[in-house]
């Protein structure tokens, strides 16, 4: 199962919800964001649920969420390089 996480209308977390360092990433981006993780959904939450169940199903191929993109310097080059392979 995987955790969803949004912060002003951007995805910024999807994650395994049961995983070794589930409370080491929950801490990192809640200090980064400075605010606490609240459960809960909203509209864009479940559009991604909607269209991460799509691609499972293999009839999505490219997603058009707004993303947060939170961690090091190398970190946000590497996802911004992948976002860039078709």
């Amino acid at each position: 199962m995987l955790k969803l996480g949004e912060h002003n209308g951007e995805l910024c977390l999807v994650d395994w919800l049961h995983r070794k360092q589930r409370t080491k990433i929950d801490s990192r981006l809640t200090a980064e964001l400075k605010v606490p993780f609240e459960a809960g959904d909203s509209p864009l939450l479940l559009e991604a649920a909607k269209q991460l169940d799509y691609y499972f199903e293999k009839k999505l191929r490219e997603f058009d969420i707004p993303i947060k993109l939170i961690g090091s310097d190398f970190q946000t080059s590497v996802w911004k390089a992948l976002v860039e392979i078709p």
